[in-house]
């Protein structure tokens, strides 16, 4: 058998005594599927099958759009529900704490006078005080009578009573030479009181020796007292001492009642002699303590 491109392989079975012989049948085709119609030569089978089992299976629309809608719209209002809710805790707190803000503005509001006026009382006495002081207490000065009708008859200073304890302690004072107060700084506390920081300054004499260290003088010879090995080593020297005064204020009777002062007379002294038993010896019998109060005799 021959073969050419222009002929098939099964043209022997196609020569025309076989093609006229062939009977048409007079049967349906009905296992033939028809995939294409009129107009629509343009349209894919699959896509028109994919189309079709679309269309079968979807849900009626109408019905489940509403619920869906219905749905939402529920959830929203009940969103808007608890937001709202939240915001009106919200405000509720906030109102409560400005009611509580302006109780206790007005409460301060109230107290501030009375606090001013302390302060400016206080804050007075002590000025006054420290001019006296300047003046070394003189008994006969307006500033004393002053200082005197701002403090309560049985004002507390340090461990006694009245203000005659206060004039007696500078008195005292003036057994040492060149007594100098300087005030530093004054400090409102709580409780009606006032600090003042201050620095003194001393010098100390024979009569400082005699009368606020006697025990430091040797026993008389036939030349009179002589004085110590000590005692020279602190004749002439000037001491500086830290310390401080208290001023409480009674609001109600407008005076002060009570006044504590104190001055730090070891550390100098310490820094001077060099040797702790030699300032033990000085304090032994003094008529002074370490923090520059003055010692109750009997």
């Amino acid at each position: 058998m021959t073969f050419s491109s222009f002929r098939p392989p099964n043209s022997h079975l196609l020569r025309d005594d076989i093609v006229t012989e062939a009977v048409q049948s007079n049967r349906q085709a009905n296992n033939v599927v028809a995939l294409f119609k009129a107009g629509d030569e343009n349209i894919s089978p699959v896509r028109k099958r994919s189309e079709s089992k679309h269309l079968t299976g979807a849900p009626p629309t109408g019905v489940s759009c509403t619920s869906i809608a219905d749905s939402l719209a529920l959830n929203e209002r009940e969103i808007q529900e608890i937001q709202m809710q939240k915001k009106q805790r919200i405000m509720i707190s906030s109102f409560l704490a400005l009611h509580h803000e302006i109780k206790e503005l007005k409460r301060q509001r109230q107290n501030i006078p009375a606090v001013v006026s302390t302060a400016n009382e206080i804050w007075d006495v002590a000025v006054q005080y420290f001019r006296l002081v300047r003046q070394n207490f003189h008994p006969n000065s307006r500033q004393f009578q002053v200082v005197r009708a701002m403090m309560a008859p049985d004002v507390v200073y340090n461990c006694e009573y009245g203000f005659e304890a206060i004039v007696q302690s500078w008195c005292f004072m003036q057994w040492f030479g060149n007594v100098e107060v300087e005030l530093e700084n004054l400090k409102m506390c709580a409780g009606n009181e006032m600090i003042a920081t201050t620095r003194t300054k001393v010098t100390i004499t024979e009569r400082t020796l005699a009368n606020v260290f006697p025990h430091l003088l040797n026993s008389k010879l036939s030349n009179g007292t002589t004085f110590s090995s000590l005692a020279n080593k602190l004749l002439g020297q000037r001491l500086t001492m830290r310390g401080s005064t208290c001023f409480r204020w009674d609001g109600k009777k407008n005076l002060v009642v009570s006044l504590v002062t104190q001055s730090d007379m070891l550390r100098p002294l310490v820094e001077l002699l060099e040797s702790l038993d030699d300032v033990s010896r000085v304090f032994e019998q003094a008529a002074i303590s370490p923090s520059f109060q003055w010692r109750l005799t009997s």
